[in-house]
């Protein structure tokens, strides 16, 4: 029975993805990311966090999920990703993928562009690093706890989603040790 509502659940989240992605981006938004607007727009809307700006800064404030195939490989291969969230014991709705469908769904002006494309790299970022590196802070849970989480750094992780293949990418991000694959084999299993 739980096999048949995942089964559902999954076909429900691939129909909205197909829906969402094959209506998106809407017409004129290639014209619309190259217009100092948008760019703007973006440049505020990931102004709060200073890696995240300058990795955009850097690409003159081109987008990365909104336009073009590529762009839409990286959404696909992301959404995927959320989608398996907690196939990996991680939090899905911190990542917020509905929130994410409905910005692309409902994407109209250069803002809605821009606001779409930012909440896409943060949430990306989130859960590249939650994946890599777990998503609790040990010394939050303990404080005899001495181990750091390790930081991946925000220029090294957008610019691998950039790859020919996003959803190899995102893989690796996951712990590959045993104990991991186990433990992870155990949670699919339930």
């Amino acid at each position: 029975m739980k096999s048949l509502k995942k089964i559902r659940q999954a076909a429900l989240a691939f129909t909205a993805l197909f829906l969402v992605f094959a209506t998106f981006p809407p017409n004129g938004a290639r014209a619309e990311v190259e217009t100092i607007a948008f760019k703007f727009a973006l440049a505020n809307a990931v102004s709060n966090d200073d890696s995240l700006y300058e990795f955009y800064q850097e690409r003159n404030f081109r987008p990365i999920w909104i336009v073009g195939e590529a762009a839409a490989t990286r959404r696909t291969a992301l959404f995927a990703a959320l989608e398996d969230a907690a196939g990996h014991g991680l939090p899905q709705n911190r990542y917020k993928p509905d929130r994410l469908l409905s910005l692309f769904a409902d994407a109209r002006t250069t803002k809605d562009l821009a606001v779409a494309e930012s909440a896409t790299s943060l949430a990306y970022l989130q859960f590249a690093r939650d994946l890599h590196t777990g998503a609790l802070e040990p010394e939050a849970i303990d404080e005899g706890i001495k181990r750091k989480r390790r930081n991946i750094e925000t220029s090294f992780l957008m610019t691998r989603i950039l790859a020919p293949d996003p959803d190899s990418f995102l893989a690796e991000l996951a712990p590959s040790n045993p104990a991991y694959l186990n433990l992870r084999k155990e949670l699919l299993r339930l």
